[in-house]
């Protein structure tokens, strides 16, 4: 999920994804905490072979701080309405999307919205800025859900891996 916003700015009805100002953004607190994330996983060295973010700027911008780059991808972008087509689509969007295996010995990301994975898993990310862990299944046959991983946990990984190496 997008890294930490300010939930009483919001977007307009018609978020225009090259104006930054028709959407919720990313708060000054929230972007340092994707560049702490973003050192986490280069000094974990954490193999990454695809970034996709969801066109809003807070979703790219997350995606750029943490891992230098995003690609866009418009099947991310936020579902909101509750099970409209447009929703529907979406969520099996993403469900394709978790089901399709990374590049041998790396990971994909995917930096998305609340509405979104839960419509398309029916897990409910609740803090931003949680990676939300999955493993696709092979031959783009399903996933499984791994666990999450929140901001504060992230120093205590990269401690815990550098205590067992030798």
């Amino acid at each position: 999920r997008h890294g930490n916003t300010n939930p009483r700015q919001r977007d307009s009805r018609r978020p225009n994804f090259k104006d930054c100002s028709t959407q919720r953004n990313l708060t000054a607190a929230g972007r340092a905490r994707m560049e702490a994330i973003g050192r986490h996983i280069r000094t974990l060295e954490i193999p990454i072979s695809k970034v996709q973010a969801s066109p809003y700027c807070r979703t790219a911008e997350t995606g750029k701080l943490i891992f230098g780059w995003a690609d866009l991808n418009k099947d991310l972008k936020s579902a909101p309405d509750r099970n409209g087509p447009r929703t529907q689509r979406l969520a099996q969007a993403m469900r394709a999307l978790l089901a399709t295996p990374p590049a041998k010995g790396a990971n994909s990301v995917l930096v998305s919205h609340t509405t979104n994975l839960y419509r398309a898993t029916r897990i409910w990310p609740k803090q931003e800025g949680v990676a939300v862990v999955f493993k696709p299944n092979g031959k783009g046959k399903g996933f499984r859900y791994l666990g999450d991983i929140v901001f504060e946990q992230w120093e205590g990984v990269v401690r815990a891996m550098k205590g067992s190496s030798p």
